[in-house]
């Protein structure tokens, strides 16, 4: 096993927190569309929502 390439492993480690906070965002936009009545808004961030989590998700960010 070769070193550990601690600069990468921060750099990974802070994408993941970014997309974390985005995803946290776009939940918030939602209750607020949902607490507004606003039904077509709501789709559209569920929507980018779900795209989202399974970038996420994936070995690599999205970013």
């Amino acid at each position: 096993m070769g070193p550990v390439n601690y600069g990468e492993a921060i750099k990974s480690n802070q994408r993941i927190i970014a997309a974390g906070n985005e995803l946290d965002s776009i939940q918030r936009q939602i209750e607020a569309a949902e607490k507004d009545g606003n039904n077509s808004r709501v789709a559209e961030l569920k929507r980018q929502l779900e795209g989202k989590k399974g970038i996420v998700r994936s070995d690599q960010p999205y970013f």
